[in-house]
């Protein structure tokens, strides 16, 4: 088993394990849009960005694809990460202002309506 923190709790997974699915079995929250356990992750919406520090520099990786490691720790939530989401919320707001799911992000990151309008579909650069 593989051990590390997520949000200062101390918590293991298999070798092969993502960040999100350890995070999952250990009942912590991470959100996402495009994860499903029966599809292989792929990172499209990137919503569950989280921040790693693995000892030597801290960055920001998307946790359904980034693969567990002895001794990292995990933040779910800090301004950088936090930050990151709501410039994806933003985005895919613009995108789909009618989403129930979006809406609802888009208030638990203070995210407001752009002033900006999304091309058509089907519109080309």
């Amino acid at each position: 088993m593989i051990e590390f923190s997520i949000d200062g709790k101390e918590v293991s997974g298999q070798e092969g394990w993502t960040i999100l699915e350890v995070a999952k079995s250990h009942g912590i929250d991470i959100p996402t849009l495009c994860y499903h356990p029966a599809v292989e992750p792929y990172g499209g919406c990137r919503l569950c960005v989280v921040e790693v520090d693995d000892g030597c520099r801290s960055r920001v990786v998307v946790s359904c694809i980034y693969p567990i490691r002895q001794g990292i720790k995990v933040l779910t939530s800090s301004d950088r990460v936090d930050n990151v989401r709501r410039w994806i919320v933003q985005l895919l707001l613009d995108e789909g202002p009618g989403s129930v799911q979006l809406q609802q992000l888009a208030k638990t990151y203070g995210v407001k309506p752009s002033r900006f309008k999304a091309a058509g579909k089907g519109q080309l650069c």
